[in-house]
């Protein structure tokens, strides 16, 4: 479509015309028809959050086999080899998926400049189905318990989920070296979620579980929530309710467990 905008002869207006994209338009000055023609272009719309932050770094990520996606937290930025992603922050999460191979995940520290990373997928076995969760301590809230029985609840938890084979669970030998590597005062200090979603993907975790103790009038409740890592959110949760006892906790444990 072309628009004609015409300029008096006498007066020279400063005129401004709005043209949908696509639209050919020339300039004409009294008789005289400026031999000039342009064709609007679609705009190309920058947010200011993007505009405004600036990159930390950059990385390209190649891996074997090829074309796998790539994922930057949950950010999807092409299949492999993947060149020049901007990175933002201090520490970011990527993940590589082909199928047929287990997911690849690291935790990379932006350090500045370009850095380069390869992937080598493994292929998938038959157990690789079952989903890997990172069992995190119990927290109790209303009910004195010392610090060494929700240690051992928070072991004998783990090993019931484990026995029951409906995940394969991380060690809890590894747990505690990844929250005493992440200068907590203590690994017994890492009940929010956001700080277990953290660790749990450092540890190529697809789930977590957080369990809370919680006194209720007379009787103790025992909730564990089951956390996907991937999507940051609650899964399900299974409760069970029974004396404040370490009997009862015990036997209220083992009920969470079974509903797993």
């Amino acid at each position: 479509m072309t628009r004609e905008v015409f300029v008096g002869a006498v007066m020279q207006l400063a005129l401004c015309v709005t043209l949908p994209v696509g639209c050919t338009h020339k300039v004409q000055y009294g008789a005289i028809e400026k031999a000039s023609s342009r064709t609007i272009e679609p705009t190309r719309n920058t947010s200011a959050a993007e505009s405004d932050r600036k990159p930390a770094g950059a990385v390209s990520i190649e891996s074997i086999p090829p074309r796998a996606e790539v994922y930057i937290g949950s950010r999807y930025v092409g299949q492999t080899p993947v060149a020049s992603v901007r990175l933002f922050g201090k520490r970011v999460l990527v993940r590589v998926v082909k199928a047929g191979y287990k997911e690849w995940i690291r935790s990379l520290s932006v350090m500045g400049g370009h850095q380069r990373v390869k992937a080598r997928l493994v292929a998938k076995s038959s157990s690789d189905t079952i989903s890997i969760i990172a069992v995190f301590n119990v927290e109790a809230r209303r009910v004195k318990l010392k610090a060494s029985v929700l240690a051992a609840m928070s072991d004998y938890l783990g090993n019931l989920i484990a026995q029951k084979g409906t995940y394969r669970v991380v060690p809890r030998d590894d747990l505690k070296r990844r929250l005493v590597g992440q200068k907590l005062k203590s690994y017994r200090h890492c009940y929010d979620q956001s700080c277990q979603i953290e660790i749990g993907r450092e540890l190529a975790a697809h789930k977590s579980l957080s369990t809370l103790i919680l006194r209720l009038g007379g009787k103790c409740r025992v909730t564990a929530t089951v956390y996907d890592l991937l999507t940051a959110t609650a899964e399900y949760g299974v409760t069970a309710e029974g004396d404040c006892t370490e009997e009862g906790i015990t036997a209220s444990l083992q009920e969470v467990a079974a509903g797993l």
